[in-house]
């Protein structure tokens, strides 16, 4: 739903720009992060709707991250 906050999670600055491009049009509110270190604080602060997440980042890829969390983690 349009208003819903997003969290884009990608290190290619491209790629980030089309895709805040794209949500923003929509209507979305859209929280970035270029590392897997900042993924917590912002789901534990903002709440987002949706993660969307590369899954070959340079620190640890982000299907180990979204894997690290069950029920009732961030």
């Amino acid at each position: 739903m349009a208003g819903e906050k997003i969290l884009i999670v990608e290190d290619n600055l491209d790629n980030m720009k089309l895709f805040v491009s794209i949500l923003e049009i929509e209507g979305y509110r859209v929280l970035q992060a270029s590392s897997p270190l900042q993924v917590s604080d912002l789901v534990e602060k903002e709440h987002p709707a949706l993660v969307l997440m590369d899954i070959q980042l340079p620190e640890m890829d982000g299907v180990s991250l979204m894997r690290g969390w069950g029920p009732g983690d961030p």
